[in-house]
């Protein structure tokens, strides 16, 4: 498995070239794709939720965003106004500021955490193994000729020694 490294991680703030703040809900990668869930907000801070069309997913945050023309910046102080913004060639042009930019991060997600080694599953395989070994007693008895139904249900359920609550 290869580590992918993200540009942003979940609960950082971006904007798009629109001036556009969302907060970052979750990212991860795609078709070597980095992709992104975005809470959107409007120019008054509150949240706007999905604008693309639901189809029964969620409805609070907009999924699968790619990362392409988004940037990061600082937490935004809303209301967001028109401002004039320095193109960096000595020249200013009006539009709306959402917030500092940040420089893109290197965030690498922690490795999801395997599960299946707690003590229930020992349990489960301890007693899974004490039952295979009353069926395969259970039959040998019946291959060796005995038909008793009532007396091999009792002697497989005396050597299951089922766990009590």
């Amino acid at each position: 498995m290869t580590t992918v490294a993200f540009p942003v991680k979940p609960g950082d703030w971006v904007s798009n070239a629109n001036g556009r703040p969302a907060k970052v809900k979750a990212v991860y990668e795609s078709s070597g794709e980095a992709l992104a869930d975005l809470v959107l907000f409007d120019r008054k801070g509150n949240r706007v939720g999905r604008e693309s069309p639901a189809c029964g997913g969620p409805r609070t945050f907009e999924p699968a965003c790619s990362l392409e023309g988004w940037h990061r910046i600082a937490e935004p102080s809303f209301p967001i106004e028109l401002k004039w913004i320095p193109t960096g060639e000595g020249s200013v042009v009006g539009g709306y500021y959402a917030g500092k930019p940040l420089p893109a991060r290197e965030y690498i997600p922690a490795p999801r955490r395997v599960r299946g080694s707690g003590a229930l599953d020992k349990k489960l395989a301890n007693l899974a193994y004490r039952e295979a070994n009353a069926f395969r007693e259970a039959l040998e008895l019946i291959s060796n000729g005995h038909n008793d139904p009532r007396t091999l249900a009792s002697f497989v359920l005396t050597n299951l020694r089922l766990p009590t609550k």
